[in-house]
């Protein structure tokens, strides 16, 4: 049977979203419906419009048909994951960008309407589609990234951010250290896990703005679900630092450095912190 060209595709989607008592069956899978109930979270919180979640639901239909025929494609020790590879093609696929971590770069809407995510962004696109596709995958966090994997007998970890190409936990290990005795890295994460690292994209996107007091609440909602997330405690301490609350910034300072030896930032802070309170003590 002929594939429909791409256009078509998009508006029959459109009609389906859009049909009356279609809602929910249009919607294509648990997850993206979370990612979307997110993204208008977010934009309320950032007073934003709110995203077009009709577009957004028929774009993510549009590439689900575009991925599917990789669905029964074998999966190849060392070779990039079929559906990935699919999902990422430079043509017609969604475009990684590493070096930009944006709040737009990791929610659905944006990242479908632009073509390009972050590794989160990427994660979250690629677990909706392999959702719907009735494939089970699930997301590995490690220090400041996150990885796919497909799960079954061949699972293996994939670098989305290069195409879906497999990647050894030893690697990802080497690239971002883990800290010692860490329950949080390199498992899976679930769904509200995963969730909440958006959230904590939400909450840096705040502290951007200036918008301590609201960067504080979403970095606590953060840690209420990854209580091991060193980097929302570091970026708590800086809100409450930014607001010249000085004995909660050192709790949070102190809490990151322990969480997570490796990362300098804690500490740094906590000297300047320091400074700043022996200077004061002087005058």
């Amino acid at each position: 049977m002929p594939r429909l060209p791409e256009k078509t595709l998009l508006a029959l989607a459109a009609l389906l979203v859009l049909a009356p008592g279609c809602r929910e069956q249009a919607l294509p899978s648990p997850l993206a419906n979370e990612l979307l109930r997110f993204a208008a979270e977010a934009a309320r919180a950032l007073g934003e419009p709110p995203p077009e979640r009709e577009r957004a639901v028929a774009a993510l239909e549009v590439l689900i048909e575009r991925v599917r025929p990789a669905r029964g494609r074998a999966l190849v020790a060392g070779a990039p994951d079929p559906v990935a590879a699919a999902l990422l093609d430079e043509r017609s696929g969604i475009r990684p960008d590493p070096g930009d971590d944006r709040i737009g770069r990791a929610l659905l809407p944006q990242v479908l309407a632009e073509r390009r995510a972050s590794c989160l962004g990427l994660a979250g696109v690629y677990l909706a589609v392999t959702e719907a596709l009735g494939i089970r995958a699930e997301a590995l966090l490690a220090p400041g990234h996150v990885v796919a994997r497909r799960v079954g007998a061949r699972a293996q970890a994939l670098e989305l951010l290069e195409g879906g190409r497999p990647i050894t936990l030893d690697e990802l290990r080497r690239r971002y250290p883990i800290p010692p005795r860490s329950a949080l890295y390199l498992r899976p994460l679930e769904r509200e896990e995963l969730l909440a690292a958006f959230r904590f994209n939400l909450a840096n996107e705040l502290r951007e703005r200036r918008r301590y007091r609201d960067a504080i609440r979403e970095y606590r909602r953060v840690l209420a679900r990854l209580p091991e997330l060193a980097e929302a405690e570091q970026n708590l301490g800086l809100s409450h630092h930014r607001l010249g609350e000085l004995a909660e910034a050192e709790r949070a300072y102190l809490r990151a450095a322990a969480l997570n030896p490796h990362l300098s930032g804690p500490r740094e802070n906590l000297e300047a912190l320091r400074r700043a309170q022996r200077r004061d003590a002087g005058r």
